[in-house]
């Protein structure tokens, strides 16, 4: 607890006259709120905070009179009330192929088309002898999609963000982790007779 320094104490009479001096004249608030400031300083304790103002509804009630009844608020919707679907549990992705997209060329896409083909979905310029260079072209990647929606497959969209173009139209123009894996589990099925 802090101490205060000692003052000389003050008395109304002499706040008058300081207030006289001043040109001031005080109400009675004005005196005490003085007084208590001089207490303050004079090595008392700090004056006690006046209480708060009552609520108008509490000073109502004190005072007698009833408080006006309000009508009862409605329930509110919540803003999204349409349910969320249950969230879908993809498969475990057991590979390390490369996401690929329109253009890509080499050994992935390759691997890619004879993947397709060993499914069924061998329509490509590859099996027409069209794309030499290896490339993934617009064939191949029509049966990748058409092989996805025969089979259920979906990308996660967390996969394919871009500032400049929304994931869901980069989804399908690419073959994610989830199209590889459903090829690579697909023709180990088909291989397998199974």
């Amino acid at each position: 607890m802090s101490t205060y320094p000692a003052a000389p104490a003050i008395t109304l009479d002499q706040v008058a006259k300081i207030a006289a001096a001043l040109g001031v004249e005080p109400g009675e608030e004005q005196l005490a709120a003085a007084l208590a400031i001089a207490a303050n300083t004079a090595g008392g304790p700090p004056p006690a905070a006046a209480p708060a103002p009552a609520a108008p509804a509490a000073a109502a009630v004190a005072l007698g009179v009833p408080e006006p009844e309000l009508p009862p608020v409605p329930p509110v919707a919540p803003v999204n009330a349409v349910p969320l679907p249950e969230p879908k549990v993809l498969p475990p992705v057991t590979h390390h192929e490369p996401m690929l997209t329109y253009g890509a060329a080499g050994d992935a896409v390759e691997k890619l088309v004879r993947l397709l083909a060993v499914n069924g979905y061998g329509n490509t310029s590859f099996a027409t002898g069209d794309n030499p260079s290896r490339v993934l072209d617009n064939t191949v990647m029509m049966e990748v999609k058409r092989f996805a929606a025969d089979n259920g497959v979906a990308e996660q969209l967390e996969g394919f963000k871009s500032l400049s173009v929304p994931a869901e139209q980069l989804v399908g123009e690419h073959v994610g982790p989830y199209t590889w894996q459903a090829l690579i589990d697909g023709a180990k099925r088909v291989l397998q007779g199974v």
